[in-house]
């Protein structure tokens, strides 16, 4: 756990998605668009790569946040649900900006399942889930799934400004979602793309739209100066 450098406004933290790591696609671009100075890219396979538990990982977030006067938090997917959850509980998060946020993906997991794979996998049965980080298949079992629930019941209730990035092709996580935990958050600016669920074609754009909300949200919290 380092401290992140003050000087530079907020400090940024990168939350990658399920079975991906700190090293993602899109975690690297925003590393280098915002320097590895100010942004720090989180390992959430917590509490290891085959027991994953979303508590855990939120957790893991929020001690990270306590380090710093103020922070940012950037999620892909589950880490955009994880951002989502630790920006309505810690002081020090000043905004957050989340991509394809995975709002609900406990429900979809067990519609795509079915009823006999959701058996299996509740007796012992391990889930094989391909590594996107280039690894062998993440052998996921049941507890990720359960305590999942419990935090994936609701949506946060955000007082901070919130960035939401979504495709309307998105496969994976259903824009739905976001459309609806955007409609009941005050401070929340949904911007929907033609893209998919990587957003990986979409990726200039959101690197830009997320300086200037960074910007807006650094000049709004600067002190003003009284005229000469």
């Amino acid at each position: 756990m380092s401290q992140l450098d003050p000087s530079l406004g907020p400090g940024l933290l990168y939350l990658h998605g399920f079975a991906s790591s700190p090293e993602s696609y899109k975690g690297r671009a925003f590393a280098r668009h915002f320097g590895e100075e100010r942004l720090r890219r989180l390992d959430l396979r917590l509490p290891n790569r085959d027991h994953l538990r979303v508590s855990a990982m939120i957790d893991h977030v929020r001690a990270e946040t306590r380090v710093a006067e103020e922070v940012i938090l950037i999620g892909s997917s589950l880490g955009g649900l994880v951002a989502a959850h630790v920006a309505a509980l810690e002081p020090a998060v000043r905004a957050a900006i989340v991509m394809a946020p995975a709002f609900g993906f406990v429900r979809r997991w067990g519609e795509r399942l079915g009823a006999e794979a959701m058996a299996r996998w509740r007796g012992g049965e391990a889930l094989e889930v391909e590594d996107h980080a280039g690894g062998p298949p993440l052998q996921v079992d049941f507890g990720f799934y359960e305590d999942a629930a419990l935090v994936d019941a609701a949506f946060p209730h955000l007082e901070v400004p919130v960035l939401i990035f979504h495709g309307r092709q998105d496969q994976v996580v259903d824009i739905a979602g976001s459309v609806a935990f955007a409609e009941q958050t005050s401070h929340a600016d949904l911007v929907k793309l033609e893209d998919d669920h990587g957003l990986v074609k979409s990726l200039p754009r959101i690197l830009e739209r997320s300086t200037n909300f960074i910007q807006t949200l650094r000049r709004d919290h600067e002190p003003q100066r009284n005229p000469q």
